[in-house]
């Protein structure tokens, strides 16, 4: 009985899934239906339902995914501050200079040019979570 309870939300939530991407046209996802069906059935293979729990949970025998390795909201700042150190915005060529020497000090600066500074950053740049890294949208 509990069974039909949980797939018969399940289902519905799947359909309505199903008609909000007919209604789009399909082309918001990166996925194609077949690389989602391979992951689901990688899912089911590593996976089952615990009515326990009422949570998915690995099957015994299975290890569970790691996650990746991700770096702490400080580690990420230290490379933005890293960046912002050595570099300069150049309003002139809307591009970003290397600054000669040492680099400047961010503490020294006042806290609009600091803010207008890393404004420019968050505009050209995003962090990469596979690399660890900042990159410069394209």
């Amino acid at each position: 009985m509990r069974y039909s309870q949980f797939v018969a939300p399940l289902l519905g939530v799947c359909f309505a899934a199903v008609l909000a991407s007919c209604a789009t046209g399909g082309d918001g996802s990166s996925m194609s239906r077949e690389q989602m069906k391979a992951d689901r059935n990688a899912f089911l293979a590593t996976h089952e339902w615990d009515e326990m729990q009422g949570n998915w949970v690995p099957k015994p025998g299975t290890a569970a995914p790691s996650a990746a390795a991700t770096l702490s909201r400080a580690d990420v700042k230290a490379q933005r501050d890293a960046f912002l150190k050595a570099n300069k915005f150049d309003e002139q060529c809307i591009c970003w200079k290397p600054i000669s020497g040492a680099g400047r000090d961010l503490s020294t600066m006042s806290r609009d040019e600091v803010k207008s500074e890393t404004a420019e950053f968050m505009r050209t740049h995003t962090f990469d979570e596979a690399s660890g890294k900042w990159v410069e949208k394209k």
